[in-house]
Protein backbone atom coordinates (compact mmCIF):
# COMPACT_ATOMS: atom_id res chain seq x y z
CA UNK A 1 0.00 0.00 0.00
CA UNK A 2 2.58 2.35 1.15
CA UNK A 3 4.51 1.61 -2.20
CA UNK A 4 1.23 2.21 -4.10
CA UNK A 5 1.28 5.61 -2.68
CA UNK A 6 5.21 6.58 -2.91
CA UNK A 7 4.90 5.55 -6.77
CA UNK A 8 1.77 7.68 -7.18
CA UNK A 9 3.16 10.80 -5.13
CA UNK A 10 6.23 10.35 -7.65
CA UNK A 11 4.36 10.23 -10.76
CA UNK A 12 1.86 13.58 -9.96
CA UNK A 13 5.61 15.14 -9.26
CA UNK A 14 6.68 13.85 -12.37
CA UNK A 15 4.11 15.37 -14.73
CA UNK A 16 4.10 18.54 -13.61
CA UNK A 17 7.82 19.07 -13.76
CA UNK A 18 7.50 17.56 -17.21
CA UNK A 19 4.49 19.74 -18.15
CA UNK A 20 6.38 22.96 -16.63
CA UNK A 21 9.81 22.46 -18.48
CA UNK A 22 8.23 21.05 -22.02
CA UNK A 23 5.78 24.14 -22.08
CA UNK A 24 8.53 26.46 -22.13
CA UNK A 25 8.74 28.29 -26.03
CA UNK A 26 5.41 26.65 -26.91
CA UNK A 27 2.44 27.84 -28.48
CA UNK A 28 -0.35 28.70 -26.65
CA UNK A 29 -3.20 28.13 -29.39
CA UNK A 30 -3.05 32.00 -30.79
CA UNK A 31 0.27 30.97 -33.19
CA UNK A 32 2.61 33.12 -31.20
CA UNK A 33 4.79 31.46 -28.87
CA UNK A 34 6.52 32.90 -25.98
CA UNK A 35 9.79 32.48 -24.83
CA UNK A 36 11.33 33.43 -21.08
CA UNK A 37 12.83 36.84 -20.87
CA UNK A 38 16.38 37.18 -20.05
CA UNK A 39 17.50 38.03 -17.04
CA UNK A 40 18.48 41.75 -16.49
CA UNK A 41 20.66 41.46 -13.71
CA UNK A 42 23.20 44.69 -12.52
CA UNK A 43 26.09 43.23 -14.27
CA UNK A 44 24.53 44.56 -17.54
CA UNK A 45 23.13 47.63 -16.54
CA UNK A 46 24.57 50.51 -18.18
CA UNK A 47 23.42 54.21 -17.60
CA UNK A 48 22.28 55.99 -20.16
CA UNK A 49 24.81 59.14 -21.50
CA UNK A 50 22.43 61.55 -19.78
CA UNK A 51 22.23 60.10 -16.87
CA UNK A 52 26.68 60.08 -16.48
CA UNK A 53 26.56 63.63 -17.58
CA UNK A 54 24.02 64.74 -14.76
CA UNK A 55 25.46 62.88 -12.35
CA UNK A 56 28.97 64.52 -13.15
CA UNK A 57 27.66 68.04 -13.32
CA UNK A 58 25.65 66.84 -9.85
CA UNK A 59 29.50 66.05 -8.32
CA UNK A 60 31.19 69.26 -9.70
CA UNK A 61 28.28 71.62 -8.55
CA UNK A 62 29.27 70.77 -5.14
CA UNK A 63 33.06 71.50 -5.27
CA UNK A 64 34.31 74.32 -4.22
CA UNK A 65 37.73 74.28 -5.68
CA UNK A 66 35.73 74.11 -9.67
CA UNK A 67 33.25 76.23 -11.30
CA UNK A 68 30.88 73.86 -13.21
CA UNK A 69 29.44 76.99 -15.32
CA UNK A 70 33.22 76.65 -16.65
CA UNK A 71 33.75 72.95 -17.57
CA UNK A 72 31.89 71.06 -20.62
CA UNK A 73 30.69 67.27 -20.36
CA UNK A 74 30.20 65.55 -23.43
CA UNK A 75 29.41 61.56 -23.16
CA UNK A 76 29.01 59.33 -25.66
CA UNK A 77 28.77 55.44 -24.85
CA UNK A 78 30.23 56.31 -21.71
CA UNK A 79 33.37 58.05 -22.99
CA UNK A 80 33.84 61.49 -21.58
CA UNK A 81 34.87 64.45 -23.31
CA UNK A 82 36.07 66.91 -20.53
CA UNK A 83 36.22 71.11 -21.58
CA UNK A 84 36.61 73.90 -20.14
CA UNK A 85 39.10 76.20 -18.11
CA UNK A 86 39.74 75.53 -14.45
CA UNK A 87 42.11 77.26 -11.85
CA UNK A 88 44.95 74.75 -11.12
CA UNK A 89 46.37 71.42 -12.51
CA UNK A 90 45.50 69.92 -9.28
CA UNK A 91 42.04 71.07 -10.25
CA UNK A 92 42.27 69.29 -13.81
CA UNK A 93 43.26 66.19 -11.93
CA UNK A 94 40.49 66.33 -9.45
CA UNK A 95 37.35 67.13 -12.02
CA UNK A 96 38.95 64.01 -14.49
CA UNK A 97 38.91 61.79 -11.14
CA UNK A 98 35.85 62.57 -9.97
CA UNK A 99 34.12 61.49 -13.69
CA UNK A 100 36.05 58.36 -13.25
CA UNK A 101 34.13 57.43 -10.32
CA UNK A 102 31.03 57.74 -11.99
CA UNK A 103 29.25 54.34 -12.79
CA UNK A 104 29.03 53.89 -16.48
CA UNK A 105 32.27 56.00 -17.37
CA UNK A 106 34.50 53.65 -19.21
CA UNK A 107 36.84 56.61 -20.63
CA UNK A 108 37.54 59.86 -19.99
CA UNK A 109 39.35 62.24 -22.10
CA UNK A 110 40.38 65.63 -20.23
CA UNK A 111 40.80 68.45 -22.39
CA UNK A 112 40.94 70.83 -19.41
CA UNK A 113 42.65 73.87 -19.66
CA UNK A 114 44.53 75.19 -17.01
CA UNK A 115 43.87 79.09 -16.63
CA UNK A 116 46.32 80.68 -14.27
CA UNK A 117 45.53 84.04 -12.89
CA UNK A 118 49.08 86.29 -12.58
CA UNK A 119 48.72 89.35 -11.20
CA UNK A 120 51.15 92.05 -12.51
CA UNK A 121 51.71 94.20 -10.16
CA UNK A 122 53.32 97.72 -11.39
CA UNK A 123 56.16 99.10 -9.26
CA UNK A 124 55.79 102.93 -9.26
Amino acid sequence: MYLFMFLLVFAVIFAFMWVAISSRGRSYGYGESYELDPVISVENFRPSDQRIREEIFDRLIGHAEVDAREIQVDVQRGEVNLLGKVPSKRGRHMVEELAKGVGGVYHVKNNLVVESHSVNAKIA
